[in-house]
C-alpha cells in the first residue's frame, strides 16, 4: 500500500509505501498521567448525572455559624449554608419497619453520589456528615416516604447525610471523580426538622 499525492502535494508517500511504526522502549515504563486524565473524567461524570441523574437540593451544615449548649453541647441554633442545587445519582431507599409501644416508625437507608466538579460550580463546601438532602419530589413516593402516612406534596423528601466518602479515584492517584454519600431518612426525628429548628 502506497501513499499518493493529492492536492498540492504537501502529503508525501512513504518510500517503501509502509508507515514505519516505532516500538515502544521496553526499558521505559508506562506512565498514565491521572492529572492529564481528570478533566476527561469530570466531564463524563458531570454529564452523566445529568442526563440521568436526579435533581438534589444540598444543605451543607454550618458548624462555625451554629449555636450549641455549652453544657451538653447540643446545637440551640443551627446554622446552614445553601441550599444548592445539582443533580446526583440516588439509590432506591430500603425500607425498615420498627414496631414501638404507640406506633411504628419507618427508617429509610440509601446512598447518593454526587460528581465533585459539579460539587465545585455549585461553590458548595464539601459535603459531610450532618449534612442534609432532598431528592424526589414525586407524587408517588409522598405516600411512601411521608410521615404516618401524611402526603407531602409541596416539598422534596430530606434525608440525613451519615458518611462521606470519596469515589472514582483515577488509578492509584488521590485524585478523584465524586462522593459517595451514606444517607437515612427516619420518619420519628425527620432531616427536615433539623432544618427548621
Amino acid at each position: 500500500m502506497s501513499c499518493t499525492p493529492k492536492g498540492n502535494g504537501l502529503i508525501k508517500p512513504f518510500p517503501d509505501g509502509n508507515i514505519p511504526l516505532q516500538p515502544y522502549p521496553a526499558d521505559k515504563p508506562l506512565q498514565m498521567d491521572p492529572e492529564a486524565e481528570l478533566p476527561i473524567r469530570d466531564a463524563v461524570a458531570s454529564d452523566s448525572v445529568k442526563i440521568s441523574g436526579t435533581e438534589i437540593i444540598y444543605y451543607s451544615l454550618d458548624v462555625y455559624g451554629s449555636q450549641f449548649d455549652p453544657l451538653y453541647k447540643e446545637p440551640i441554633r443551627r446554622a446552614w449554608n445553601g441550599p444548592f442545587k445539582l443533580n446526583g445519582y440516588v439509590e432506591m431507599p430500603t425500607n425498615q419497619r420498627i414496631a414501638r409501644e404507640f406506633g411504628s416508625i419507618d427508617v429509610f437507608e440509601s446512598s447518593a453520589w454526587l460528581a465533585r466538579i459539579d460539587v465545585e460550580n455549585a461553590r458548595m463546601p464539601v459535603p459531610a456528615p450532618g449534612d442534609v438532602l432532598g431528592f424526589w419530589n414525586i407524587f408517588f413516593f409522598d405516600k411512601k416516604f411521608g410521615i404516618n402516612g401524611e402526603t407531602n406534596t409541596d416539598s422534596v423528601f430530606y434525608f440525613d447525610v451519615l458518611n462521606v466518602s470519596t469515589d472514582g479515584h483515577i488509578y492509584d492517584s488521590p485524585l478523584f471523580v465524586g462522593f459517595k454519600l451514606t444517607i437515612k431518612r427516619n420518619t420519628a426525628f425527620t432531616a427536615e426538622r433539623r432544618l427548621l429548628s
